[in-house]
This record gives C-alpha cells, structure tokens and sequence, in this order.
C-alpha cells in the first residue's frame, strides 16, 4: 500500500491511469457475475472504490475491512446454537466464466506489483 501512496505522490497520471483500469477490470467481472449476486455486489463495490481513489479519495478505502464480532455467520438450531450444517447455506465463489473473487484479486494485485516494478 505504501508503494501505491509513493507512486500517487509521484506519477499522479500514471497512478490514475493504473486504479481505473483495475477499477475497469473489477466492474467487468460484478457485470459478469451478475450485479444482483453478492459476488457482483462485492466486486461492484470495490470497483467504486477503486474509481474513488482513482479521483482523489482516501486510500484507506481500499483497506480490507476488520473481522466480524459477534457469533458466527450461519443457521441456528432449536437451541440458539449455530448449526454444522452448512448445506442450507451456499454461496457462489465463482462467476460465470469460472473466475472466482480470488482470481480476480489474484489478477488485480498481479497488476498493481508490476506497476510499482516498472
């Protein structure tokens, strides 16, 4: 991240440049996901984000979010008690094109280090 704050001081051009294409990249694949998924949510999400610093905002927004409080996510049993079984509960990791969030962060991140090489 410091590399990035160094390069935003430095080259602004460049580093306008650089955070909307990724921004591009990002909002590409929400589209691709379907931006009514959480998985297109998410992705929209910090495709704004990266717009956003791409004009001048903070960059903390970038920063990954503090873990969760409280009892974990899932379903309760008659008892109060999260239950084990975790079949009720599906979540996609991958869009249609077989991507998951990862691959793209993978992508994303693979993009941002060669920028900051050069």
């Amino acid at each position: 991240m410091s590399e990035l704050k160094d390069l935003k001081t430095s080259d602004p051009t460049n580093f306008k440049e650089l955070m909307t294409a990724e921004a591009k990249k990002l909002q590409a694949a929400a589209d691709e996901a379907g931006t009514s998924t959480s998985e297109g949510k998410a992705l929209s999400s910090l495709a704004q984000k990266f717009t956003d610093v791409a004009n001048g905002g903070d960059m903390s927004q970038l920063m990954p979010p503090p873990p969760p409080q409280g009892p974990p996510p899932g379903t309760y049993n008659q008892s109060g008690q999260v239950s084990k079984d975790l079949s009720t509960t599906t979540q996609s990791t991958s869009s249609s094109s077989g991507k998951s969030i990862k691959d793209i962060m993978d992508s994303v991140f693979s993009d941002l280090e060669q920028a900051m090489q050069s």
